[in-house]
């Protein structure tokens, strides 16, 4: 009786991570300076809204998923509720969001590879480089296979996870509290697209079905709590650094088309926050790209 509960209590929190970890992605970078125009606050209750509105839309999603026998995956439940015509639609649209994901990831990390090795080095290198010695450089920890991969992955993730750590111990002290107060709600027009997207996590469902044994009332657990966990984290993130930064500079930054961790390295002056704000960005987005993101 213990083994089973502990089997199903090691579901239910595998669960949870699988949500959370394909929710949170690179887009979190830049979502303090694309809410800056609006404010604060204004974007908390956006936050808000796209994750409810989200968490509606993947319990649909999930009923579907479970109405259907054996293990469906997304364009198998896409041809038994829409035909053969919706089935080729979900393969075209399913094939240019991988083919978008890969293009967007290597042009933006592309930038933050430079901008690191630049800033660890005093040495920049051509970009154009950079767009093939990085597919080169994770392709070959992808032929090393999963074992590769695997270690490839904690060792950014323990990174990513010092680095925030450093940014949560040292930013607060630079807070200045007025700096939440500005509000233009109509301006949320300019990141709603993206905060929908920072809680896309859908496409793992069917997975998570097979993988949860089709528990109806586990399943609902998991994505509910796998989907607050980045909300808190996106709240969090809009605190440290809307609290500490003018919004002028970050409508600056986002005008540059710079991640926020770019205004907190330049603004706050700080050693300790310039380096940890450089590795969150360069490890951060590369390993949301390694896990799939």
């Amino acid at each position: 009786m213990l083994s089973r509960r502990m089997l199903f209590t090691n579901k239910l929190l595998g669960g949870v991570l699988l949500v959370a970890g394909t929710t949170i992605g690179a887009g979190m970078l830049a979502l303090p300076v694309m809410t800056a125009f609006a404010g604060f606050w204004p974007s908390i209750a956006l936050f808000c809204f796209c994750w409810l509105l989200m968490l509606a839309s993947a319990f649909f999603f999930l009923d579907v998923n479970l109405s259907l026998s054996g293990q469906p995956n997304l364009i198998s439940m896409a041809g038994k509720t829409l035909g053969t015509f919706g089935k080729a639609i979900s393969w075209l649209f399913y094939l240019l969001l991988l083919y978008s994901l890969t293009a967007a990831y290597i042009a933006g990390s592309t930038q933050l590879f430079v901008h690191t090795i630049s800033f660890l080095t005093g040495h920049e290198i051509p970009s154009w480089m950079t767009y093939f010695t990085l597919p080169a450089l994770f392709g070959g920890f992808v032929y090393l296979g999963t074992g590769g991969v695997d270690y490839v992955n904690r060792l950014l993730m323990a990174g990513l996870a010092l680095s925030y750590c450093c940014l949560i111990a040292f930013i607060p002290a630079h807070f200045e509290w007025i700096h939440l107060t500005h509000s233009d709600s109509p301006a949320l027009l300019v990141a709603v697209t993206v905060l929908f997207t920072s809680f896309g996590y859908h496409i793992i469902i069917p997975s998570l079905t097979t993988y949860m044994d089709h528990d109806r009332k586990q399943l609902r657990l998991a994505i509910l709590i796998g989907s607050i966990i980045p909300l808190i984290f996106y709240i969090s993130w809009q605190l440290l650094v809307h609290a500490s930064i003018p919004t002028e500079e970050l409508i600056s930054a986002w005008q540059r088309g710079e991640p926020a961790t770019e205004p907190l390295a330049q603004f706050l002056n700080t050693p300790i926050i310039a380096l940890s704000a450089k590795f969150f960005s360069f490890l951060g987005f590369f390993w949301l790209r390694f896990s799939g993101k």
